[in-house]
């Protein structure tokens, strides 16, 4: 799903932020989600610095989210198990 690279500040993996997060992506149907104004702000900045035109703000986020939910997507499970009977995700 996304390129994995030794980040030597963390010193551990990280994926490869230029192809994971500022790649292009379709989305068909949107929906509203809200963040704060300071968040939005930094946001669209990035999608429009680094971004140069490759990814849009939505794509930005949605790279971001796709992202989070894949990397966390057994810790998610392992908690809605403790509340229910199978996988959230």
């Amino acid at each position: 799903m996304y390129t994995i690279r030794k980040c030597k500040w963390l010193k551990s993996y990280v994926p490869d932020y230029e192809a994971t997060f500022l790649k292009s992506v379709r989305v068909k149907v949107r929906t509203a989600l809200y963040v704060s104004e300071e968040t939005r702000c930094k946001i669209s900045e990035v999608a429009r610095k680094i971004g140069t035109g490759r990814v849009s703000v939505i794509g930005y986020v949605e790279n971001i989210l796709r992202n989070h939910l894949e990397l966390y997507k057994e810790e998610i499970n392992r908690l809605h198990r403790e509340q229910n009977s199978r996988d959230l995700l």
